[in-house]
């Protein structure tokens, strides 16, 4: 016989060419059908790609599509590995609805709008498979948000992504915890800015608004601003010249708020203007609580653009930097500076509220 490459001469029972090495019998390969259990995979003509599926507790579970059957066995043995159940194809969306059942429950109202705020940062990747996201998806939602909110912003979204994330290693959808790696956007020096005294007195000069009145409210009471939004009418006493209210932590819940002289009339004409049946302070134009995220954008800004003030840094939380500041300035006693703060020591209320300007400082400096 001959080589069916080269055509030398070979003996008749060769299998192998001696002089090119061609093989010189062609053996047809056979399919070997995976065994039940082992999952499956299949080539799709249209994608061009290799589909892999697992089949589990009777029912069929799509692993997805690789560019190669190597990476398709590959997950294949990893989804049978993980025994992945009902919940190996859990999108983002389906484990922020399982996890906020459980958790939102145990949380209070403010942490849990905070946790609904965050969410909608991540709203882009809400349709995607939970075991495919990775670090790199989660940071995209923080450097959009990043570009056009502070630091504090980020961080809810990082403590969401955690725990999602953990929500998801419980149920063995993932095995590692990828908001953990997030890059957060550097600490403003100082937590944050306040009004100066010009800025407070254009204020002044504007508060015909009804916004301007509740900014006024929220800077000589230091309320967070949501906590004002919280504020019932019968946790008010314009009488005796005090409101009731506050969360977050313990030191805050609860607290008592004394009314200063020169925001009275403003609490008093949100106090009488309330109709019969209503039950906060200061709402909507419906009569319905404030939505903080509603208030700022449409409310916030432009009032303060009305009065002249173009201070881009302000928020609403520059009123509790503010009556901080203008407290440590008039030498208010520290124990009634963090009790109307919400506080537990003046280490938190300094470290981030208490804001010294350039005359502060000369002031001080002159005491020597």
């Amino acid at each position: 016989m001959n080589c069916i490459k080269c055509n030398k001469p070979l003996p008749d029972e060769a299998v192998y060419c001696m002089w090119c090495g061609k093989k010189q019998c062609y053996t047809p390969r056979q399919h070997v059908r995976s065994r039940k259990g082992q999952g499956s995979v299949c080539y799709h003509k249209a994608k061009k790609l290799y589909y892999a599926r697992v089949t589990l507790n009777r029912k069929r579970i799509d692993v997805g599509y690789y560019r190669t059957e190597s990476e398709a066995w590959t997950a294949v043995n990893k989804a049978i590995k993980d025994n992945a159940g009902s919940n190996y194809n859990w999108s983002v969306q389906r484990c922020y609805d399982e996890w906020s059942k459980a958790h939102y429950p145990t949380l209070s109202k403010s942490a849990e709008q905070s946790y609904q705020n965050a969410w909608l940062y991540l709203q882009p990747i809400a349709g995607m498979k939970m075991r495919d996201v990775k670090t790199s998806h989660l940071q995209k939602c923080v450097d959009k948000a990043a570009n056009n909110f502070t630091r504090s912003v980020c961080e809810k979204i990082k403590s969401l992504s955690s725990q999602l994330c953990q929500f998801a290693m419980r149920e063995d959808i993932i095995n590692k915890n990828y908001a953990q790696f997030l890059q957060l956007p550097p600490k403003e020096e100082g937590g944050g800015t306040c009004f100066d005294d010009k800025e407070v007195e254009m204020l002044f000069a504007h508060d015909d608004d009804d916004t301007v009145k509740i900014i006024l409210i929220l800077i000589f009471t230091g309320l967070r601003p949501n906590e004002l939004f919280n504020m019932e009418l019968r946790n008010v006493d314009v009488n005796e010249r005090f409101l009731r209210g506050g969360s977050k932590t313990e030191a805050g819940r609860n607290r008592v708020v004394p009314i200063h002289q020169k925001i009275l009339p403003y609490v008093t004409y949100f106090y009488m203007q309330r109709q019969l049946g209503q039950v906060y302070l200061v709402t909507n134009e419906q009569g319905r609580k404030i939505d903080l995220n509603n208030w700022r954008k449409r409310k916030f800004y432009p009032a303060l653009q009305a009065a002249g003030i173009t201070n881009q840094k302000l928020t609403p939380y520059s009123c509790r930097h503010t009556f901080a500041t203008m407290c440590d300035r008039a030498d208010v006693d520290d124990a009634a500076i963090i009790k109307m703060i919400g506080h537990t020591t003046k280490k938190t209320t300094e470290k981030f509220y208490i804001h010294k300007s350039d005359f502060d400082l000369r002031t001080q400096i002159d005491k020597l």
